[in-house]
């Protein structure tokens, strides 16, 4: 082979080899384009967007609706703006999207930039958007792209701001809440409160849900891979009687109007003109037959409509007397004589006292030592038994009682010596009575209790820590001392209950002897009206207290003299021309001491129109009732009244209750009367 020959083969194997490699290196490319458009379809992922659907209805226990849902419309922006940068011209839409919604266009960016818990989640930007806005948002098109007007169901509250510590509200999520239901979306609400938040589960359903792919901007890609309409939530039905719980708020608020008017009697001497105040109260109505609460009432109330979280400082506030507070159940007080039921039971079952023990009044007071002293307002020189000392709520009587029980816990007999401390429990003082809604156990003292709560706060005492040394306060022989003891057998001492714990221990005393646990809801059923299985709403009997039928006929017979004794009854002027003879009627009042009497308390300054420190006695009346018709030996309905600060029992609690019975038998309501201290009979404190 020639040298040219060798120079065009030479030339050929290069062009040979360069075609090669280009080949090469396209084929290289190709495969390696290949491999990147598997990376960015392996990098999509599949993502689950949930949509609430309806939440489920309220209806009070006759059908009518409580709580339903309404439409709102909502502006919110999708994953794409989100995600888009702030100088792309995706974010162009913010300047006029911002002026539409007048806000800044900075404020908007900021919510748009806020850290949510899905990037495919929208982020809502407005509620309860009006109209126009609406329409120039629909008209506009084009105009604003990546934003949609949805409607949303909102909760409607027929009834007003009726029963709100019951119903309870929503919230918008937090973060504490998603951390518990990591199922929740950012923009949903949660009930925070009342049945709203205890049936939270039945209520919101089932969300619908599609399943998409999204790229790694989090961006949805194509068409929804799969579908779940969901289902929407079941709806609740409540023993509350809505139109009974409209009226016993309406009456109690009338009682506090009325004791804000009345010159408190214990500060009169020294303070004239200063009336109680009266802040709050509580209103409980239950069936003795199954534990079915017909009206659960607190006051001061709140509109469960408002942003409660832009509130909740003041709805919380103890200057403000706490609207958030479920007095009813929550609340806890002194029940004075209205305890009285307890320890006339815990008398009669120790054997302190036979049926017709008389007990003297003597001076009307009973004196331990030189330290205690405890007087009855009731001085006179007469004698009361088991039933004409709950009819006048003779207050010796049960002192005398208290006495003799300390006498047997010196001598050991612990089972006799708290005989009121094992009663009150019987009737379920002391725990929480089981109801759907937040409640307080109140307190049942004794020896056991004090001693814990002195440990408590001598806990960093270091006379009593670790060991008991001479010189520590807590002494094993005065924990619980005589004068406890007989405090607490008029319902005073450190004795705490709540309303709920009281009407029901009296709801078992007129059924015979069961304690139900107290039930809000009656049933639960689906969109269909289909009755949902739910084993919490059944009616449960959680205990019984054994009262045998002699025991339970003077027990009736002293609290009916109460309403129909015209010369010992304590409520007797409260129920005059009630028609006694048409509806049977029981009822026990009761006046706590919970605060300083004059001169302890404080004069006031010039502008001030109350004395601080000086706090009014809390106004309690439980009543039983028989409608015509029903068991008389047995009354269906418990009602019951308490007013913080209010005075006597008979005075305000009493008419509050009789016109709450009016209401429920079709009576021509009385309106609460002024009552001069003169015109209530028998032991003014009873």
């Amino acid at each position: 082979m020639n040298d040219n020959a060798r120079v065009r083969v030479h030339i050929v194997g290069v062009v040979v080899t360069a075609l090669f490699c280009s080949l090469l290196a396209r084929l290289w490319f190709l495969e390696s384009s290949e491999t990147v458009a598997s990376v960015a379809v392996g990098s999509k992922t599949v993502k689950t967007v949930f949509t609430p659907t309806s939440r489920g209805l309220i209806y009070d226990s006759e059908g009518r609706l409580m709580v339903g849902n309404r439409v709102s419309w909502a502006i919110s922006a999708d994953a794409e703006l989100r995600a888009a940068p702030h100088d792309s011209p995706t974010r162009s839409v913010v300047p006029k999207l911002a002026a539409l919604l007048q806000i800044t266009p900075q404020r908007l960016t900021e919510m748009l930039d806020a850290k949510i818990k899905g990037p495919l989640e929208p982020v809502v930007l407005a509620t309860e958007v009006a109209p126009n806005v609406r329409t120039q948002l629909v008209e506009g098109g084009d105009e604003y792209p990546h934003v949609q007007l949805t409607a949303l169901d909102v909760r409607e509250y027929a009834y007003g701001g009726v029963a709100p510590q019951v119903l309870g509200y929503l919230a918008r999520v937090n973060e504490a809440d998603l951390a518990k239901h990591p199922e929740y979306g950012r923009n949903e609400e949660i009930g925070r409160a009342g049945i709203e938040a205890v049936y939270e589960s039945v209520l919101r359903g089932d969300p619908a849900s599609v399943n998409v792919e999204v790229d790694g901007r989090g961006v949805i890609v194509g068409e929804p891979l799969s579908e779940n309409p969901g289902r929407s939530g079941d709806n609740v039905t409540l023993t509350i009687d809505a139109d009974l719980q409209r009226f016993a708020e309406k009456s109690l608020q009338e009682g506090i109007d009325m004791a804000r008017t009345e010159a408190n009697e214990d500060f009169e001497k020294d303070f004239p003109g200063f009336s109680y105040r009266a802040p709050a109260g509580a209103v409980v109505v239950l069936d003795t037959t199954d534990g079915s609460v017909k009206a659960l009432v607190s006051n001061p109330g709140y509109d469960n409509t408002q942003d409660i979280g832009k509130n909740f400082e003041d709805l919380s506030s103890k200057e403000k007397y706490t609207p958030l507070l479920n007095r009813a159940t929550a609340g806890l007080y002194a029940p004075g004589s209205t305890f009285k039921l307890v320890s006339a039971v815990a008398t009669w079952k120790s054997g302190i006292y036979q049926e017709f023990t008389p007990v003297a009044n003597g001076d009307g007071c009973i004196r331990v030592g030189e330290s205690f002293k405890k007087c009855s307002p009731d001085r006179s020189a007469r004698k009361f038994d088991f039933r004409s000392a709950l009819t006048a709520s003779n207050d010796m009587y049960y002192y005398q009682a208290g006495n003799q029980m300390w006498d047997l816990l010196e001598a050991g007999d612990t089972d006799r010596g708290y005989a009121i401390q094992r009663t009150a429990r019987d009737f379920g003082f002391g725990k929480k009575t089981g109801i759907d809604v937040g409640e307080a156990a109140g307190t049942v003292p004794d020896e056991a209790w004090a001693r814990e709560l002195a440990e408590a706060i001598y806990e960093d005492d270091p006379l009593c820590n670790p060991k008991r040394k001479e010189g520590c306060p807590i002494d094993a022989n005065n924990d619980w001392r005589r004068g406890d003891n007989i405090s607490l057998a008029v319902g005073q001492s450190a004795l705490l209950v709540s309303p709920l714990q009281l009407a029901n221990a009296y709801s078992a005393l007129a059924n015979g002897g069961t304690v139900w646990r107290p039930r809000l809801v009656q049933e639960v059923t689906d969109v269909a009206g289909k009755p949902v299985a739910n084993t919490n709403i059944a009616p449960q009997a959680i205990s019984r207290v054994e009262i045998e039928d002699r025991l339970r006929a003077a027990l009736m017979d002293g609290l009916r003299g109460v309403v129909n004794d015209a010369k010992n009854g304590t409520a007797f002027q409260a129920f005059n021309s009630f028609p006694k003879e048409q509806i049977a009627v029981w009822g026990k009042t009761g006046t706590a001491q919970v605060g300083k009497g004059a001169p302890d308390c404080i004069k006031p300054v010039a502008g001030e129109e109350q004395l601080k420190d000086c706090i009014g006695d809390t106004s309690w009346f439980v009543s039983m009732f028989a409608p015509p018709g029903s068991d008389q030996l047995h009354p269906r309905y418990v009602v019951l009244a308490m007013v913080e600060q209010g005075g006597r029992g008979g005075r305000i609690a009493a008419p509050i209750t009789r016109q709450i019975i009016e209401y429920m038998n079709g009576l021509e309501i009385t309106k609460i009367p002024r009552l001069t201290t003169a015109a209530v009979v028998g032991n003014k404190k009873g």
